[in-house]
């Protein structure tokens, strides 16, 4: 009868211990399929952020060269009106009499 009754507490324990190996499995299983989630979330999350600091790169450039291109525009405007004011100035300048032509005017006038 011991042996019988032994023979079956042995059992059990065998069972019990394939049950806590079963269990053991399955959270082990679990932990690595959590941990995975994480894992892909974390990458997910640094995709997104690397994207978005790209974006923000890429408006930046964008900005950049436009206010480099109206800068240049405005320099442009600036040369083109300073060369009309030159050219208007020659122009005045030409179409005045110099002091000795209006001396001799007056000279002549006087005679």
């Amino acid at each position: 009868m011991r042996a019988l009754g032994a023979a079956e507490a042995a059992k059990r324990q065998a069972e019990k211990k394939e049950i806590e190996r079963k269990l053991k499995k399955e959270a082990l299983k679990l932990e690595r399929a959590r941990l995975e989630k994480e894992n892909m979330r974390q990458l997910e999350l640094q995709r997104k952020r690397k994207e978005e600091e790209q974006k923000k790169k890429l408006a930046d450039i964008a900005l950049k060269k436009r206010q480099r291109e109206e800068e240049e525009r405005r320099e442009k405007e600036r040369k083109r009106k300073r060369v009309e004011g030159a050219r208007r100035n020659q122009e005045n300048q030409e179409d005045m009499p110099t002091k000795k032509e209006q001396q001799g005017q007056k000279y002549h006038a006087a005679v």
